[in-house]
């Protein structure tokens, strides 16, 4: 008989909580990894973040619950040390991530990287070995009626990629939050 198992752990970071975990669907022999994490502004800059992965595998889906600089960390720790398949993040402004970029020039002498991620995470996420990844921003339908199996689903509005190219001067893979669906056995 199949059964689909779900095993997650919450863990505590420095002004941050990180939820890691395994579904597995014991019929079809297939599992998801995951990695949630959300840290808060006042997140030390150079705070260990290793302490808080403990998979030697390839990561399946990253979401970043903030675009915090703890956050952005521990996503380029998982992607150099184990790799991530898709990412999900916020889309935040040029605006604030030049002032993000700026706490990381004064508080990290070597976040070069990491500067370079909180300028243009479009163009890191690019070049990296992340096969997919997608930035939200706003709120769209909640009343969307999902079967296994299905495709990607999320809403993608003309009026929000025109606003993100006139601020970017780039397309970006951006969506409005709701209903997203990942391709995975499980949802």
């Amino acid at each position: 008989m199949g059964k689909k198992l779900f095993r997650y752990m919450f863990e505590n970071a420095p002004n941050a909580i990180v939820l890691n975990g395994c579904m597995w669907d014991n019929k079809k022999n297939e599992k998801m990894l995951y990695i949630y994490s959300n840290g808060t502004m006042e997140e030390e800059a150079s705070a260990d973040i290793t302490h808080v992965f403990h998979s030697k595998e390839m990561i399946d889906l990253f979401i970043m619950g903030g675009f915090t600089i703890g956050d952005c960390r521990r996503l380029l720790y998982q992607i150099h040390h184990n790799g991530v398949k898709k990412v999900i993040l916020p889309y935040v402004m040029p605006q604030i991530r030049m002032q993000l970029r700026k706490q990381v020039e004064r508080g990290e002498p070597d976040g070069l990287e990491l500067q370079q991620f909180i300028q243009d995470p479009d163009g890191y996420l690019k070049e990296s070995s992340v096969r997919e990844y997608y930035f939200i921003s706003g709120n769209g339908n909640e009343d969307i009626s999902l079967e296994e199996g299905d495709e990607i689903y999320s809403e993608q509005h003309s009026e929000l990629l025109s606003r993100i190219i006139s601020i970017e001067g780039k397309e970006l893979p951006v969506r409005k939050a709701g209903s997203f669906k990942v391709k995975c056995f499980f949802i």
